[in-house]
């Protein structure tokens, strides 16, 4: 018989999607109560919903929303209890055109480019064409909605265009390039300008590659503030390498600069931050038989105006045992120094399904952090009560609460999650 090709094979499964509804929603009930003699209590009720239509009505347009909202409610005896109005934030509202058969494609509402990360939401539209079966070129515009309030705001425009590369072989090899020219204008003035650059290459689950940079171009004011035309404020890249299933190592660099941008540029040279902060990172992970596994990490941050660094490592060792019902240990330390503190974690939990539908876990723990001006130690302590029921196979219900105690902590903490999902 004839093999699908994959042009063919995304537009059956869309016409198979046709008005499939899924998503979630939960509400959430968070109590912190503190008991000390300031009695300083915190509680936020919020909730949280996403949905998605598919192929509405075979139109191969695509609905999606994804928002949450939260109350902050405080109390303690130095005042009387004060209570916040619901911060409810939009995070998506989109309606998308994906035609699997057409070139042309395009997402419009509150959406986040989706080929250029860290620009950020933005209220408007996106529009996208496949040049050549590994080419694609889009271009996108709007404006971004309020911090604070999450409504609509035209204070601040983003607009761009960007070019994808993207080829996979039968091989298992997959290499993707975007490369795009971005603008941010406020008030009529720029904001800032700069180039995005990301590049990724997987070859099956064995090695993966990651890498994306920016490039600020400096015009107008913002040359004037710069000695150079163009300069790099965020690089990072990543490494994982896994040549056998038991094995795999993990490995990072970042740096950024702070931005000048329409908000800071009043700002006087001696005062602005604008010091390289980069880090190291690496790990690797075993998984040994008898389903145990264990880890390892380590990072290290510096920054060009500081001559001392910030470390920090922590391990991780888990057991599994399948046999009965679903039982895990795990065991995990943590390390980290500075030059102002140091300070040492331990904790171990168990975790078992004692149904197929009711879980249930605990978890102890210990904290040290020493003030090396001082060199005054704090230690305190925790025990954490966990469990999670699947009342339906939509519904579920998961709770904790948590009890800390040591210096200048005596915290109780609960909170409660209830949900359901749409299909």
């Amino acid at each position: 018989p004839r093999v699908e090709t994959d042009t063919e094979l995304i537009a059956r499964t869309r016409k198979e999607l046709t008005n499939q509804f899924s998503g979630r929603l939960g509400l959430q009930y968070y109590s912190q109560d503190n008991l000390d003699e300031f009695d300083n209590d915190f509680i936020q009720p919020s909730y949280f919903l996403r949905f998605r239509i598919e192929n509405i009505y075979g139109s191969y347009h695509s609905l999606s929303l994804r928002m949450k909202g939260r109350k902050n409610i405080r109390d303690s005896n130095l005042h009387d209890i004060s209570s916040s109005s619901w911060n409810n934030r939009t995070y998506e509202l989109s309606i998308m055109f994906d035609n699997p058969n057409s070139n042309f494609s395009y997402n419009a509402g509150r959406i986040i480019p989706s080929q250029v990360s860290g620009l950020g939401l933005m209220d408007g539209i996106s529009f996208e064409y496949k040049l050549h079966e590994k080419y694609q070129i889009g271009i996108f515009g709007g404006t971004e909605p309020d911090y604070e309030t999450s409504s609509y705001s035209s204070e601040e425009v983003k607009s761009g265009i960007f070019l994808t590369f993207d080829n996979r072989n039968l091989q298992g090899s997959r290499i993707r390039t975007t490369g795009a020219l971005l603008g941010v204008y406020k008030a009529g003035e720029i904001d800032r300008e700069f180039v995005y650059i990301r590049n990724s290459y997987s070859y099956k689950s064995k090695t993966s590659f990651y890498q994306s940079g920016e490039i600020n171009i400096n015009r107008d004011w913002r040359r004037d503030k710069s000695n150079n035309t163009l300069e790099i404020s965020n690089f990072q890249t990543s490494l994982r390498w896994s040549p056998v299933r038991a094995f795999s190592l993990n490995l990072g660099y970042n740096n950024l600069r702070n931005v000048r941008n329409a908000d800071n540029r009043t700002v006087a040279d001696s005062l602005f931050d604008d010091a390289l902060r980069q880090g190291f990172r690496a790990g690797c992970i075993f998984r040994l038989p008898d389903n145990i596994r264990f880890s390892i990490n380590g990072n290290v941050r510096s920054r060009s105006s500081d001559n001392s660094s910030t470390y920090a490592t922590s391990s991780n060792l888990s057991y599994t045992d399948r046999r009965i019902s679903l039982i895990r240990f795990n065991g995990r330390g943590s390390y980290f120094s500075n030059k102002y503190s140091e300070g040492l974690q331990f904790s171990f939990s168990a975790n078992r399904n004692i149904t197929s539908d009711l879980g249930a876990g605990i978890e102890v723990g210990v904290r040290d952090y020493t003030l090396i001006s001082s060199s005054t130690t704090l230690r305190n302590n925790w025990l954490k009560l966990d469990a999670d029921y699947r009342i339906s196979r939509s519904l579920y219900l998961f709770t904790f609460f948590e009890a800390s105690r040591g210096d200048g902590v005596k915290t109780n903490r609960w909170m409660v999650d209830a949900g359901y999902r749409f299909r």
